[in-house]
């Protein structure tokens, strides 16, 4: 993936619809870290250039995005966001790794897609200062974001993120271990087997696992239960 001066950088989030200024690049990079930092480039002699300038790499776009959309999210209004990052980047990064997750189900629930599922959990040094409902908020956001930029998507388009499992075969079967295809790094891809994105009102996740929904299941044994009726 080639790098960029930073104008051009900044260029292509605003293609994503976002606006981030350079000095807010830079802090990101190398006061909160929370972003790669460019690679330092040195003008040669003769080169007519005085000093030194960055390269800022493309692939950490998707990357930037996301802090951003962290940054604005409504239900943040305070800078400390940013302390929350490394933990959301290990809880996402969870997401990828495996189909295993839980799920919220709302009171007279009518339908499988009413169904919410639920990532990896706030660690619990974060339970006083953050309510897991907000956490499941932001690592949504996250996600999304990640997935949207990767593929040149503006960030504020609704879209369900769809992490798509198989089962290992019967005669090599270990319980509860899945078979994925890798997650995708080149931003400009638009689809691939383990993680796509289609069209909905508001951004949510959902794990297929054989080509099924896996909400439905539950569903199903909630129908089974007597706890629901479907209609």
């Amino acid at each position: 993936m080639p790098s960029v001066n930073i104008e051009d950088f900044r260029a292509k989030l605003r293609d994503l619809g976002i606006n981030v200024p350079a000095q807010v690049l830079k802090n990101w990079a190398y006061t909160d870290r929370v972003i790669p930092a460019p690679e330092p480039v040195k003008h040669g002699t003769g080169s007519g250039i005085r000093g030194r300038s960055a390269s800022w790499n493309e692939e950490d776009i998707p990357t930037v995005a996301a802090v951003w959309a962290l940054r604005h999210h409504p239900i943040v209004k305070y800078r400390p966001i940013l302390e929350l990052v490394p933990h959301i980047k290990e809880a996402a990064r969870i997401t990828y790794e495996t189909p295993r997750a839980g799920y919220y189900i709302p009171a007279g629930v009518m339908s499988y897609e009413e169904i919410t599922v639920m990532l990896k959990s706030r660690p619990e040094p974060l339970s006083e200062r953050l309510s897991e409902d907000k956490w499941q908020l932001l690592l949504l956001t996250w996600v999304a974001t990640i997935e949207k930029a990767k593929r040149g998507i503006q960030i504020d388009t609704p879209k369900q993120v769809q992490f798509n499992w198989n089962v290992v075969p019967d005669d090599e079967h270990v319980p509860g271990v899945y078979h994925g295809e890798p997650e995708i790094v080149d931003h400009n891809v638009k689809d691939d087997k383990h993680v796509s994105l289609i069209d909905s009102e508001h951004d949510e996740i959902v794990i297929f696992i054989d080509g099924d929904d896996s909400r439905t299941d539950i569903f199903f044994a909630l129908e089974r239960a007597g706890i629901v009726d479907i209609i």
